[in-house]
Formats: structure tokens, sequence, C-alpha cells
């Protein structure tokens, strides 16, 4: 076998709720997610459905948002109804 690249490493860092990096996967609590961000001036504008997969392991995964709802995050939500789509709640101020 190969060395493994650093890249393709399993290891996965803890967020301590620093949401300003890209595609944070969420290991925290879901309600001290919604707290934290409640906390900080953000409400919940509107909550979809989009094709995808979240594992139902975490809380999901917190992506930075820039479009028609405001500026804010893009949470994407595991879906327990299906497992081809998952959930999507847009947070912005």
């Amino acid at each position: 076998m190969g060395k493994v690249s650093a890249r393709y490493s399993t290891k996965r860092e803890k967020t301590n709720m620093n949401f300003e990096k890209l595609g944070v996967i969420i290991k925290e609590n879901a309600k001290e997610v919604e707290k934290t961000l409640t906390a900080k001036g953000y409400k919940l504008q509107k909550t979809s459905l989009a094709r995808g997969y979240i594992s139902r392991k975490t809380a999901g995964s917190l992506e930075p948002y820039k479009g028609i709802y405001g500026e804010g995050y893009k949470w994407l939500l595991p879906n327990y109804n299906s497992n081809r789509y998952m959930t999507v709640e847009y947070w912005c101020k």
C-alpha cells in the first residue's frame, strides 16, 4: 500500500461553535446550534428539501450563505423520511 494523502485524511477538527469555516460538520447538539445562531441575531427564514445526503450521526453541516434570503448560514440537516433528500434551513439576519 502507498502513502495516504493528507487531503484524504479521515480525522475531523472539533468545531467549538466556530461557524466561519465553509462546510463545518456540527457534532454538538442541534438545540445548542439553534441557540447560538439566535443569540448572534440570525433568524430562520426558510426550510426546504434538496437532493443529497447528510449523515444522521451528526447534527448537520453549516455553510456560509449569501443569496435571495439575505446573508447568513445554510444549515444542511439529515432528513429522517428519505435518504435521497436532505433538509436545508436558511438562517439569515
